[in-house]
């Protein structure tokens, strides 16, 4: 299961900046990108809910949402962060962003993220690399379940199992791109 490509999640740790209602677009933008450069390529919602968790706020309201959308959108116009749409949802807080110079996709095991945090581009390479190794029936239980064994995770729910369906028929062009460059992936 673990290898040289799998490797240990690193989370952010402490606070990434202070209270986004206090600072300004740019102030903020550079908490994100402090969180992005440790944890990224990332969920944006999560880099959010690390960065107002780390200055006190447990929720994050239509207003505080609005704030972290235009940071990041200031860190992505500055051509420091990338944010790509991976599910194709249009949805800001859905998007999977990563530093500029960082590679779209790093294998890592779970660490403190849920389900729903894991770049849907890191479920996909497990996913083709698990159905090469063990002649799984792509989309079968058998496949779901051996995806979600690799991030340590047990409960194939329908709802994880109808994410999962949804990510194995993306076309995700750097997913392609990995597995070729990294044969070994996820054996």
């Amino acid at each position: 299961k673990s290898n040289g490509l799998f490797a240990a999640y690193v989370a952010f740790d402490g606070p990434a900046g202070d209270d986004p209602r206090t600072l300004n677009v740019g102030e903020v933008a550079e908490g994100l990108c402090r969180i992005v450069d440790v944890e990224g390529p990332m969920i944006t919602k999560r880099a959010y809910d690390i960065y107002l968790r780390g200055c006190g706020i447990k929720r994050m309201g239509h207003e505080l949402k609005i704030t972290m959308n235009k940071a990041l959108t200031n860190a992505i116009r500055r051509g420091r962060i990338v944010a790509e749409d991976e599910l194709g949802t249009q949805v800001f807080l859905c998007s999977v962003i990563r530093m500029k110079e960082s590679p779209p996709i790093k294998l890592r095991s779970r660490g403190p993220r849920a389900f729903e945090e894991i770049p849907p581009s890191e479920l996909l390479v497990v996913a083709r690399r698990v159905v090469e190794q063990h002649d799984f029936n792509p989309g079968s239980d058998d496949h779901l379940r051996a995806v979600l064994e690799y991030f340590d995770l047990r409960r194939l729910t329908t709802s994880v199992g109808t994410t999962l369906l949804d990510i194995l028929e993306k076309k995700i062009d750097y997913v392609d791109t990995f597995l070729f460059n990294h044969p070994e992936a996820g054996s």
